[in-house]
């Protein structure tokens, strides 16, 4: 049914190759938002993970998110199938950011627990990252919020420890 793409707005001035809707975000449906979510830089720029990142906007791991989230509940698979891959190329970036907090709280929050496409993808660099996120005071408060998610994570950092054949006498050794 789904076959055009849209504009995630992930590119500073260079655009996205899928600019086919003008203003995705706003169709979208007022979704949650929790008072421990609030950006406690929102006069600040926010933070990204590496000198790369200036032609990718955190922003658009929240769109991402979002269409992800209204091609779950309209049953669009191509449309899922196209979020979680963007979504997957500017986490890929953008993982050190405000915004990839609020974007793993709404998959969390707005999608069944069976649907893991896009949960794998957010766990995935969750556990990557996870000693600098666990700097983040956004990203411990989801943690502690949101005990599945954080039981998730730490078995992709268990089975990566376990993989490299990390001393087990050792548990900071992540």
């Amino acid at each position: 049914m789904y076959t055009a793409g849209y504009n995630d707005r992930r590119s500073a001035g260079k655009g996205d190759l899928d600019q086919k809707a003008e203003n995705p975000v706003a169709v979208m449906p007022n979704l949650p938002k929790e008072d421990n979510f609030v950006n406690p830089s929102q006069n600040q720029p926010t933070e990204v993970s590496t000198s790369d990142s200036s032609e990718y906007n955190p922003h658009s791991l929240v769109t991402n998110a979002q269409m992800y989230i209204i091609a779950d509940k309209y049953e669009i698979e191509a449309l899922k199938k196209l979020a979680s891959a963007k979504y997957e190329e500017v986490v890929r970036m953008c993982w050190n950011t405000f915004e990839f907090s609020e974007s793993a709280r709404l998959i969390h929050e707005n999608t069944m627990e069976s649907d893991r496409t896009i949960k794998d993808i957010i766990e995935q660099a969750a556990s990557d990252n996870i000693n600098a996120l666990l700097d983040r005071g956004e990203f411990t408060a989801l943690l502690n919020g949101n005990g599945e998610l954080a039981t998730r994570i730490l078995k992709f950092v268990a089975a990566r420890k376990k993989s490299a054949n990390v001393s087990e006498d050792d548990p900071f050794n992540w």
